[in-house]
């Protein structure tokens, strides 16, 4: 039977999972699917078709079919499929934009600090660095000395982060539905991104510390 005040009864044909259909996040819902007919014209905001071909070839067929239930009726509006869901994440994707810029900005910061680290670093160490290099190392092990200690705080700056994602991830989820744990790739990805911002924001640092002038250096106060 279908209806509380007027119930009717109804043949069942199929069985469908639950689905979201209204919202962006909504949670699957059970639905019921009825034939359309004449009386539900007057209530008909819009129809979906999902077809494999251009859906401006069945503006023609789908007015034809819709007057031959109810004449009266217009077709304002021919689009994709694809548009639809599309103009339907609108917000969504506002949102991931602002995200991704705030990320990018935070990106650029983090090389900016760690550049000025590293090279605040390099200055309290000038007379260590010549020293080094008056006992004996090259230019190649001063370099690659700096831009190992950037990406030793990177690595633990990564690993950290990692931790703390993955548990506050484990926390949104138990409150908030269709979030998932973040892909292993992903975690890769992201760690790979910060070991390369690290070698970049310390090469400059890491060459002009291979090229200081030991007799120089050892003199600096």
């Amino acid at each position: 039977m279908i209806g509380c005040d007027n119930p009717q009864p109804a043949f069942v044909i199929g069985v469908v999972r639950d689905s979201s259909i209204r919202a962006v996040g909504e949670p699957a819902q059970p639905h019921l699917y009825r034939r359309f007919g004449a009386p539900d014209a007057g209530a008909l905001v819009a129809v979906l078709l999902d077809t494999t071909i251009d859906p401006a070839r069945l503006t023609d067929t789908v007015r034809r079919t819709l007057l031959d239930l109810a004449p009266g009726i217009r077709v304002y509006t021919v689009q994709p499929l694809s548009v639809h869901v599309a103009r339907s994440f609108g917000q969504l994707q506002w949102i991931t934009s602002i995200l991704i810029g705030f990320g990018v900005l935070a990106l650029l910061l983090a090389a900016v600090g760690l550049y000025g680290a590293i090279a605040y670093r390099v200055s309290l160490h000038t007379r260590e660095i010549g020293l080094r290099m008056a006992l004996g190392a090259t230019r190649l092990n001063v370099f690659r000395g700096v831009v190992g200690s950037a990406l030793a705080i990177v690595v633990v700056g990564v690993a950290i982060g990692e931790m703390l994602t993955t548990v506050l991830t484990g926390i949104v989820a138990s409150v908030q539905e269709n979030v998932g744990a973040t892909p292993v790739f992903v975690h890769v990805i992201v760690g790979l991104i910060w070991i390369a911002i690290g070698v970049t924001a310390s090469y400059v640092p890491a060459a002009r510390a291979a090229r200081l002038d030991p007799s120089v250096a050892l003199r600096d106060e």
